[in-house]
Parts: C-alpha cells; structure tokens; sequence
C-alpha cells in the first residue's frame, strides 16, 4: 500500500488539516485536525475529502440550534412540516408517508405524529397506501394544525 495523501494544512469546511494520527481498519488515515472554534478532533481522511466532516461538531450544533428556533414544534410535532406537506427530494411515490417495499412487493403507508410512527398498512395497490395516508393526515395533521392555530395564533405584522 502507498503513502497516505498528505493534506497537512487543508481546510475542509472549518477544520484544518495539522498531522496524520493513525491508520485504522481498512487502511484508512485519521487527522489531527484544528476547527475554527478553537477545539480539535481526530477525523477519518476519507470523511474529510468527501466533505461529511466540516467541523468539530460546532456547525452542527449551531445549525440545529437555529432551526429549532426557527420551527414549532408541539408534543414532537413539527408543525411547519405537515402544514407545508413538502415531499423530500429522495420521495419515489409522490407521497410522503407512502413507499414502495420491495421485499414483501407492497405499498407501505404509515404517519409520524406527536413523536410516534403509526403503520397504517400494506397495500397492492398505490392509490390505496395513498387514500390511507391522506385519510390519517386529514384525522391526525390537519384537525392538529386547525387546533395549533386558534390555540397559538402568532403576529405577523
């Protein structure tokens, strides 16, 4: 096996890279490596290149913190999220809450709510996960955002 690439000196998002610590399984290099905020921490090279490492844990801390602020959330729900009814990009049925199982080749619909998934069946046929789900959305979501409203009307003016 060649020599370990040299990043000495690299930034990767906040972290700089300062010397190799180790090598571990698989061949793979750690780093000692400086963030921005003063602290340091050992990373695995291959996490540094590929950008999933860009801090000590700081960015993270700091983004979470925000978004927190920025989101409501009651009894674990989110209520942006099931108001804004938004599919995430990765979505294959055009649903949230409904997906293709291939192992058992069934449509699963299910729902998240006050921090509890709820399995609403399996299906053969899509439009039927789908009548499900929005059947639970109407019950569980939708009479929720109705009460969150009038109970926690906010200014917007």
């Amino acid at each position: 096996m060649g020599r370990a690439k040299d990043v000495s000196g690299q930034r990767f998002g906040r972290l700089i890279a300062i010397k190799p610590v180790s090598s571990g399984k698989h061949y793979s290099s750690f780093w000692l490596c400086q963030c921005d905020c003063g602290r340091t921490i050992n990373v695995r090279l291959d996490r540094l290149t590929c950008g999933d490492t860009q801090s000590c844990g700081c960015l993270m801390r700091e983004s979470s913190s925000k978004a927190h602020y920025a989101l409501h959330y009651i009894d674990g729900t989110n209520i942006e999220i099931i108001k804004s009814k938004k599919l995430k990009s990765n979505n294959k049925s055009g649903v949230t809450g409904v997906f293709w199982l291939d192992v058992n080749k069934n449509w699963i619909a299910y729902i998240k709510f006050k921090n509890r998934r709820y399995h609403l069946g399996s299906f053969k046929n899509r439009d039927d996960a789908i009548e499900a789900r929005k059947t639970a959305e109407a019950q569980l979501h939708d009479d929720f955002v109705k009460w969150y409203e009038s109970t926690y009307k906010t200014d917007k003016q």
